[in-house]
């Protein structure tokens, strides 16, 4: 896990508790903070479950637009999918546990209080249980014509339970739409029961098979970006402060925790991942799942396009900026030692594939 603050930055691979659900703060630019929840992706469909609370702005000029936030909330969730989307698509053979890849990122009224319903219906015009947010492009929805703003009334032969306008806030139909999708047949299309424009429509979509991982879009004031069992964290914050060629490595390496099964393989070894996850044996076999996960996340970049040097960079610039010495936790290697791993690491796998003789093999998952 990667989190800042205003004092401290620690890295830390930790199971994140309820992953369908997180409240944390959002700050817009001269005004007071947004209450909101956090996105979650499963079987690569995004679900950014969102609350947002009124709140007093900070000066004359009044809170920002709403369709402001919606359109921030979408871009993050957008960048989020798309590198996910590429990451895990290209890296499926080498997944032992696969999930139907779409592209599709849905958003429901559900997930957010009854009076505010109404704005969401404002932005996601199609009365429906679930509306599609944003499509990466490129993908098996783009390509099977799925439109963002289109309204989702089924999927296959499930049809999401109906949302009625009053009532607490929830994630019934997340989990509604999570269990088709995991219950889809890599080999078959996936039907879309739409509504756009008024009328009721089917788009047809054959997805593509990928490493299947989750993930929520954290929309707090910090750095995070972490991981457990299945799923992938990663701040809004983060987002806004670096540029794709930082989130893609962040998000191999994240990935690459998920595909080796390292929270699963920590709890079987009974390892205290909180207050005493930095000493003694706890901290050596922490840190020996994060090295594994460095050394693989370069060929999952790779793999996917991505300069795997990306990786060495991020860790010999930025990554050193926000992972000061003093704090350096006994679970990850310094900033110089993991940017010298995943270049020792580079090299080896192009002596692999070039045929030259250089040290060890290079990581096999």
């Amino acid at each position: 896990m990667h989190r800042e603050s205003e004092s401290n930055y620690r890295l830390e691979n930790t199971p994140s508790g309820d992953n369908s659900r997180r409240r944390v703060f959002f700050p817009l630019r001269r005004f007071a903070p947004l209450r909101l929840g956090a996105g979650v992706l499963c079987a690569l469909v995004f679900w950014p479950a969102v609350s947002i609370s009124a709140v007093e702005p900070t000066d004359s000029r009044g809170p920002p637009p709403l369709h402001s936030v919606w359109s921030q909330l979408r871009e993050n969730d957008l960048t989020l999918a798309s590198v996910l989307y590429r990451l895990s698509t290209a890296n499926a053979h080498i997944c032992t546990d696969k999930a139907p890849a779409t592209g599709a990122v849905l958003i429901s009224a559900a997930e957010f209080p009854s009076r505010l319903r109404l704005d969401f219906r404002s932005v996601y015009h199609e009365t429906a249980p679930m509306a599609v947010e944003a499509v990466v492009p490129g993908s098996p929805a783009a390509l099977a014509g799925v439109t963002p703003g289109s309204g989702l009334l089924a999927i296959g032969d499930d049809a999401l339970p109906s949302l009625p306008p009053e009532g607490p806030e929830s994630m019934a139909l997340q989990n509604a739409a999570r269990r088709a999708l995991d219950q889809a047949d890599l080999n078959l299309p996936i039907i879309l029961k739409l509504r756009e424009a008024g009328l009721t429509i089917t788009r047809t979509i054959q997805p593509l098979p990928a490493c299947r991982a989750s993930a929520e879009l954290l929309t707090d004031s910090g750095l995070t970006t972490q991981s457990d069992d299945t799923s992938i964290q990663i701040s809004a914050t983060f987002l806004l402060r670096f540029s794709g060629d930082a989130l893609a490595p962040l998000m191999a390496h994240e990935l690459a925790h998920v595909i080796l099964h390292h929270g699963q393989k920590l709890t079987a070894q009974h390892v205290d991942r909180g207050l005493l996850s930095g000493f003694g044996r706890n901290a050596a076999l922490i840190r020996a799942t994060e090295n594994e996960a460095d050394r693989l996340s370069v060929h999952l970049l790779a793999n996917a396009g991505y300069d795997p040097e990306l990786a060495v960079k991020f860790w010999r610039t930025e990554g050193r900026k926000i992972y000061p010495v003093i704090l350096r936790s006994p679970t990850h290697g310094s900033p110089s030692q993991r940017a010298q791993m995943m270049q020792s690491e580079i090299t080896q796998m192009e002596c692999h594939i070039g045929g030259c003789d250089h040290g060890d093999a290079a990581f096999a998952p």
